[in-house]
């Protein structure tokens, strides 16, 4: 899980982006206690990465799959067919996302896959999630 959050980040998201501070590490067993979305990114029809649909999609598996949590950019293979740029849209749209359908992370939470081919790459986008307030990696 990501660690609490730096101050700059907290900075940023007093200037409007959207995530929640982390104060402290989540609990383990809170996120194992979840039931877990392995969720599809949404493409447009250009086969590019969108998150035009994001809201209705979190609504969705909380209101009728019953689901608390999701992992996002990878679990469903597509991951290694996008970018760092695209994942990084990806991970601050799901948690615009949450936030317009005004659920928590307490009630939604969101996990990042963060694997690349490079060990740099995944450094990166561990950090930029950790800043971001994201619940987990």
């Amino acid at each position: 899980t990501c660690s609490a959050m730096t101050k700059r980040a907290a900075e940023e998201l007093a200037a409007g982006t959207c995530g929640t501070p982390k104060s402290a590490k989540m609990a383990s067993h809170t996120l194992a206690s979840r039931c877990f979305a392995a969720a599809v990114q949404e493409v447009d029809e250009s086969g590019n990465v969108t998150v035009r649909n994001t809201a209705s999609y979190i609504r969705y598996l909380h209101e009728q799959q019953n689901c608390t949590a999701a992992f996002i950019c990878g679990t469903t293979g597509e991951g290694s067919s996008m970018t760092f740029e695209e994942r990084k849209a990806v991970t601050y749209g799901w948690l615009c996302a949450r936030s317009s359908v005004g659920l928590s992370s307490d009630a939604f939470a969101i996990l990042v896959v963060v694997g690349f081919e490079s060990i740099k790459a995944s450094r990166e986008l561990a950090a930029l999630c950790e800043q971001a307030g994201v619940d987990g990696i």
